[in-house]
This record gives C-alpha cells, sequence and structure tokens, in this order.
C-alpha cells in the first residue's frame, strides 16, 4: 500500500526524490524509485526479509526509527540529534544496556562511536530506552 509520507519520512533519506514510501501492518519503509517495479513483484512472490530500507515501526499511534534507517547510507544525519559515544558507552549500548545521555533532547538520539551510526536511543530525560535489537546485542562479557 502506498503511504503518503510525512515532511520528516521524505527528509529521513537523502536524496529524497530517488525513493518511494510504502507501508505494511507494522512498518513504513522507502524503496529505491527505479527499482520499486521489481522490488514490489519479488515482495509479493517471495518471503523477502528485506524490501528496501525499514524506515519506522509502528506501534499504536507511534512511530519508532528503525535500525535499517540508523545503518543507511543514504540516512539524512543533520534531521535527527546525535550522542557521539565513547567506546565503553558504546559497547553497553550494543549490548543492550541502558545508557545514561546528558545534554541531549527529549526524543529519538541516534548513537554514534567514531562518527558512525550505531542505533536508536529514545532519551526520555532522566533515562533513556535502547532501541537497539534485541537479537543483535553483545551476549559475552567483556
Amino acid at each position: 500500500m502506498k503511504l503518503q509520507p510525512s515532511k520528516s519520512m521524505i527528509d529521513s533519506l537523502t536524496p529524497a526524490n530517488h525513493f518511494e514510501y510504502f507501508e505494511d501492518e507494522t512498518q513504513v519503509f522507502a524503496l529505491p524509485s527505479n527499482w520499486k517495479e521489481s522490488l514490489l513483484f519479488f515482495r509479493s512472490q517471495f518471503n523477502c526479509i528485506v524490501c528496501g530500507v525499514q524506515l519506522a515501526e509502528k506501534k499504536g499511534r507511534d512511530l519508532i526509527p528503525a535500525q535499517q534507517l540508523a545503518l543507511s547510507k543514504h540516512l539524512n544525519r543533520e534531521l535527527y540529534p546525535e550522542a557521539e559515544v565513547d567506546l565503553s558507552t558504546a559497547l553497553i549500548y550494543l549490548k543492550k544496556e541502558a545508557i545514561q545521555l546528558t545534554d541531549h533532547p527529549v526524543g529519538y538520539v541516534l548513537i554514534t562511536y567514531r562518527q558512525l551510526p550505531l542505533g536508536w536511543v529514545k532519551n526520555l530525560g532522566n533515562r533513556s530506552n535502547n532501541l537497539y535489537p534485541q537479537h543483535w546485542r553483545i551476549r559475552m562479557n567483556l
């Protein structure tokens, strides 16, 4: 189903005019315009794990930014606040443990290490919710 994307969704990827936006029951994603027909055909015929770039997951009325968006080379990094973290905080984040963000706005924040995006947290002011995918977390003790 074609989605009428909000301005912030369109601006999430650069260049925005190279993508078309779609949604299903639980997610919002973007497909490269020049591959749209082929990708939609494959998606209808096969069980595609990934088709395009997932922008957000729908939970109730909220749109939660997707991990694929954080790792996309087309991410418009000027649109989101970033928190540059040190190695120990990056490892804590990648273990999917809670991290503290001070002096960052409330809302979704992109966590970076050495200017490379790692993923999202939802900063609530006094604490933050780690949005790193559970099945990707580091399980070993470091």
